[in-house]
């Protein structure tokens, strides 16, 4: 096995990255080639490519941090699960060479049978630890498959079902956003809703992300922007991006000033609606931390989510590789020290 590591990828990688990616049954945009470009990140970038006989046999995009920890996240990406051991063992070693503290490995796949095979062997190769806490991944996954939008709805709880149908009788509006006027409005929105939970987040930088990820989803036809409007003012959306065989509740907003609104309810319903015309047959509905203390407000967002009855669906906890003697340790404590100077 050979491999080619680039943090500035040619054309031809580009084209043969993303056949690839769409070739596979279960992928995340975090590994779509480029993809730190469209939804820009602090990270800096790096690919590892693997190929036997000049034969793309698999890669991985590895966000690096400060030259001081390296991210795998839900990754490498392969037909093999040999071939996933081999990238991963050639990252721990580049990174090790580069000096870095620590790798953190989250692979793109279920809990379960392959996950324990790949984690035995790379424990086997260089030891690692496992943190159970709330970093851990996991989501909700919906089945649209061969149901009809009555059948659909009859699956939420009473509450939900109740909610869907008070945001019609009140008059609430789905629909696609088009214009680079509606993304800004939609990003207004977004940044406006974290404003009010006293977060900063950059209205200028939410802008730029949602246009980029706007011309990104035009082209490549890989999801949807919707809005909900009261009286023709946004008050809320998603963004739904396509992965293979899934439809994921991306990002979304609702003005804290309509709270009495079901917003968010009528988001997602339209959102599944869509999907299911689409043809696409699992809806993610983007996370669910289900070890999350319950005053933190993802506690109310995983009930919330959970309300639509989707299935759990867990990621294997993240791997942490010590590259430096304590350097998991050293990497969190820089991070803490960073925290309060700012």
């Amino acid at each position: 096995m050979q491999f080619e590591w680039t943090d500035n990828l040619s054309e031809e990688q580009i084209i043969s990255l993303k056949q690839f990616y769409l070739s596979l049954p279960l992928v995340h945009v975090e590994q779509y080639p480029c993809w730190n470009d469209v939804d820009k990140t602090e990270a800096k970038v790096n690919y590892c490519i693997a190929t036997y006989e000049n034969v793309l046999k698999g890669y991985v995009a590895v966000y690096e941090y400060r030259k001081i920890e390296a991210r795998i996240v839900f990754g490498p990406l392969s037909h093999s699960l040999d071939v996933s051991l081999q990238i991963i063992l050639d990252v721990i070693q580049y990174y090790k060479r580069k000096g870095f503290f620590s790798l953190q490995v989250l692979l793109g796949m279920s809990v379960g049978t392959d996950a324990t095979y790949l984690q035995y062997s790379l424990f086997k190769r260089y030891p690692f630890k496992f943190y159970l806490n709330e970093n851990n991944k996991g989501t909700l996954l919906l089945e649209l498959r061969n149901k009809t939008e009555d059948q659909l709805l009859k699956h939420f709880s009473n509450g939900h079902r109740y909610d869907i149908k008070k945001a019609y009788k009140n008059n609430l509006v789905c629909k696609l956003l088009q214009s680079s006027d509606e993304i800004v409005e939609f990003s207004n929105g977004y940044s406006e809703m974290y404003r009010q939970r006293g977060i900063h987040y950059p209205v200028d930088k939410s802008s730029n992300n949602f246009l980029s990820i706007h011309n990104w989803i035009e082209t490549n036809k890989s999801g949807f922007f919707l809005g909900v409007f009261e009286n023709r003012v946004m008050i809320g959306g998603a963004l739904i991006l396509f992965r293979n065989d899934r439809a994921q509740y991306y990002r979304g907003f609702s003005l804290p000033g309509n709270k009495k609104q079901p917003i968010s309810h009528i988001a997602l319903f339209e959102s599944m609606k869509r999907v299911m015309l689409i043809g696409i047959p699992y809806f993610d509905f983007g996370g669910y931390n289900i070890l999350v203390s319950e005053k933190d407000q993802v506690y109310q967002i995983n009930k919330f989510k959970k309300g639509f009855h989707g299935e759990y669906f867990f990621y294997p906890p993240t791997m942490y590789f010590d590259l430096k003697p304590m350097g998991t340790a050293l990497s969190h404590f820089l991070k803490r020290i960073k925290r309060m100077i700012v």
